[in-house]
């Protein structure tokens, strides 16, 4: 049974899932969509952006070649300009038809790398960041995003608020591959020395969530932020009978994806599967959908995990007490990192959704609205409460 290597999987030693210097800018042949972003926030302000991006010029994506990174940043621009001409007029303005200026390449690009012709938060995220002082250290004060959707300092921070998170997972996907070993060996000592080096990764994975909290209020989320990173197989176009948006130049069918979230990092889902973790079917189902908005090499390291040595039956088997108790904190940590995500999400969409739905005229989009907190809020306490069981 082989032991999967995270950097086989496209998985930096240093910042993991993230890439380690995302592309900042598009060859000159792209200077019309370069020029286009540094103005997106005025054209989405003053309501212009839809007419502005059909006046763009059809560019041809063969021209980033087979280099990822350029492929990455275009497919972060691409995804990020649908997004402000879909959501531009609100919940009530869904168009039918994205433009073939965007549709076209975006579809070309993502064919490229093998993603979703929609919203990531690999793309939007992770390859998303730049040092504001290219001599500095990576660390929050010093990052902001490349492209934002509705401008403003507090949608950067917010965007590359995960960016602490994901550095500081890198050692404890690096432990799982250790621990697997160990178990391959047969070695409980080391197992437990592994098992102890995930305990305290997961411990600091929730202290990050505070990050968000020192650059962006709820308020500011929800009400700028939020409505930009809707899906498009959403209440608002369920409300037109659509099924998602029409990519003009490509297909008469109808595109639908989930909205943009940080529950698309692989992260989490790596480290259940290396302790064993398994939820009820339809949070699996759930997840399962969550993998279609990752990288491939990504959601393959998922899979080899899955499959690789089981540190749980191992655990259990050897009825060793100190691999048993690292092994329980580490299940023990992961519920405690839950609770903060639900404590987080509660605050950046519960309650501001449920006081806009309060002042809402309109009795459709309360329910609607009151409708989907409640089913988020329910998914994150069923994953925290699915989550061990601990070891007798």
């Amino acid at each position: 049974m082989a032991v999967p290597d995270p950097l086989d999987y496209d998985i930096h030693p240093k910042f993991g899932f993230v890439p380690e210097n995302p592309a900042r800018e598009l060859p000159s042949y792209y200077y019309p969509w370069m020029t286009f972003t540094v103005n997106v926030q005025d054209y989405v302000h003053n309501r212009t952006i839809r007419d502005k991006i059909k006046e763009l010029p059809l560019l041809d994506h063969a021209h980033l070649g087979d280099d990822v990174r350029l492929l990455r940043l275009a497919h972060c621009l691409l995804t990020g300009l649908a997004q402000c001409y879909i959501w531009v007029d609100g919940f009530e303005g869904v168009p039918e038809i994205l433009p073939r200026q965007i549709a076209v390449p975006l579809k070309g690009v993502s064919d490229k790398l093998n993603y979703p012709p929609s919203p990531m938060y690999h793309t939007s995220s992770l390859c998303n960041w730049k040092l504001k002082d290219p001599d500095g250290p990576i660390v929050p004060k010093n990052v902001e995003t490349i492209f934002t959707m509705n401008g403003g300092e507090k949608e950067s921070n917010f965007m590359t608020s995960t960016l602490p998170y994901e550095f500081l997972a890198t050692e404890g996907l690096f432990a799982v591959s250790d621990a697997q070993k160990a178990v391959l060996q047969g070695n409980g000592d080391n197992l437990a020395i592994c098992l102890e080096k995930l305990k305290n990764c997961l411990q600091s994975l929730k202290k990050s969530l505070l990050v968000v909290r020192d650059g962006c209020d709820p308020e500011h989320f929800y009400h700028k932020i939020k409505p930009f990173a809707e899906g498009w197989d959403s209440p608002p176009f369920h409300k037109k009978n659509l099924k998602g948006i029409v990519f003009e130049g490509v297909s008469d069918e109808p595109i639908g994806c989930g909205p943009l979230t940080a529950a698309q990092t692989p992260t989490l889902p790596v480290f259940d599967a290396a302790l064993g973790i398994k939820h009820t079917p339809e949070e699996e189902r759930n997840r399962l959908l969550l993998r279609k908005a990752m990288p491939p090499a990504h959601v393959r390291f998922i899979i080899a995990v899955e499959n690789g040595p089981s540190i749980k039956d191992f655990v259990e088997s050897t009825k060793d007490p100190t691999c048993k108790d690292m092994y329980n904190s580490c299940i023990h940590a992961i519920k405690d990192f839950r609770s903060g995500h639900v404590q987080s999400v509660t605050s950046y969409g519960v309650i501001p959704g449920a006081k806009k739905a309060r002042d809402s005229d309109d009795p459709e989009a309360i329910r609607e609205m009151s409708k989907g907190n409640a089913e988020l809020l329910g998914f994150l306490k069923g994953m925290r409460d699915s989550t061990g069981p601990t070891l007798d």
